[in-house]
């Protein structure tokens, strides 16, 4: 176990209770143990606009 996020690690699911609920996109260089993500409700609707578009 590392303890938190490593490099590499980006795009990496984030799951709570079994469900789906984002994506890693950073680490804290301070904190391992702490990053950012994004969520999933951003992402499905990033790819809905991008497909209304295409």
């Amino acid at each position: 176990a590392t303890g938190g996020i490593v490099q590499g690690m980006s795009g990496s699911p984030i799951l709570q209770d079994g469900r789906l609920i984002g994506a890693v996109t950073h680490v804290l260089l301070a904190d391992p143990a702490k990053g950012y993500g994004v969520s999933i409700d951003d992402m499905l609707a990033a790819s809905a606009a991008q497909d209304k578009a295409a």
